[in-house]
């Protein structure tokens, strides 16, 4: 309840408001790896499924918590994926993801504010309407006119 009201809600107000200014990219971390966050803090997936914070898991080397991964672990793609969507955002403005050939291949959108889709981060990562379930979660938070 609590990440509902100060993450969810808050991190989608903050996108819709943003994306009237710049570009916004909006995504949704939806990939099971090997690793959690929430092994840190005494729980399992099957008590809260993937958690926030597990994207970090893969974007920066979190060995001190976690062991490294090899290169032929199933969970180095994700870091490679990740960590060439970011970079190419940092140096372009703009994410993209890199091919084997070399090739820019545009598979993330910018949040178009009167339709919010988000790119789902997962094994089969691409662009998905802005998850249901999350947004009566929203809508339930925004209906009680709370001041910030």
């Amino acid at each position: 309840m609590y990440g509902d009201r100060t993450l969810l809600t808050g991190i989608y107000e903050a996108m819709l408001e943003h994306s009237k200014l710049a570009p916004t990219y909006g995504y949704f971390f939806n990939y099971t790896g090997k690793f959690s966050v929430l092994e840190r803090v005494g729980m399992t997936r099957k008590e809260a499924g993937i958690s926030h914070y597990d994207d970090i898991i893969y974007l920066f080397n979190s060995s001190a918590l976690h062991p490294s991964l090899s290169h032929s672990d199933k969970d180095y793609d994700m870091v490679k994926f990740l960590t060439d969507l970011w970079s190419n955002f940092a140096s372009t403005k703009k994410p993209f993801h890199t091919n084997n050939k070399g090739e820019e291949v545009d598979v993330w959108t910018p949040l178009n504010h009167s339709q919010p889709r988000l790119f789902e981060i997962s094994r089969t990562p691409g662009m998905i309407e802005f998850p249901l379930k999350f947004l009566k979660r929203i809508e339930f938070w925004q209906s009680l006119k709370i001041p910030d």
